[in-house]
């Protein structure tokens, strides 16, 4: 099961530009919250519903969805998805979502950068995503915390909405230094 290694580093309190948040696991009953979430960040089309969060944190010997709360209203701003793909050393980064009052102060960077922490501590050799290649700020984003295009899927969004897959290698921690593998 995958949420027993990130139980120690989670359901805590995080800092991130000046701004204190709770970070913690999200369950059945955030299934709701995430897809009010989501609706309000994507499209209504690719937005995901609450049964599909449902069905995605029933999954929980591959899947670990993270939630940042806000610290005084409890109220969640940001979300992270991680499918464990454990046969291939692969953790995919199934969603990440901030709600748009909370976009560009750095809680997008934050989950990815702890997602980045987490695959190495499970062991995991590459992280991967897929983005919508339409979405050039996003793309560029992703392109400055490490991720590189390694593949285009051709209307894979609907017909004319391609997506690219996007990963980089996870960095492996050596005597306090760190290499990559």
């Amino acid at each position: 099961m995958m949420t027993e290694p990130t139980q120690a580093r989670i359901g805590q309190r995080i800092r991130v530009r000046e701004h204190d948040f709770i970070i913690r696991p999200a369950g059945g009953a955030d299934a709701n919250a995430l897809a009010t979430l989501s609706l309000d960040t994507y499209t209504s089309e690719l937005a995901w519903s609450a049964e599909v969060f449902e069905a995605e944190l029933a999954r929980t010997d591959e899947r670990t969805y993270l939630t940042v709360q806000r610290l005084n209203t409890r109220e969640i701003i940001a979300f992270i998805g991680f499918d464990f793909r454990t046969s291939i050393s692969e953790m995919h980064i199934t969603n990440v979502t901030v709600a748009r009052a909370w976009q560009a102060r750095g809680i997008g960077s934050f989950l990815i950068a702890y997602g980045l922490v987490l695959a190495q501590s499970t062991g995991m050799t590459r992280v991967s995503l897929e983005v919508n290649a339409a979405h050039g700020r996003i793309v560029r984003w992703y392109a400055r915390l490490g991720f590189e295009v390694v593949r285009t899927r051709y209307d894979y969004y609907g017909k004319g909405i391609n997506a690219y897959d996007m990963a980089q290698l996870v960095r492996k921690k050596t005597n306090g230094f760190t290499s990559s593998r």
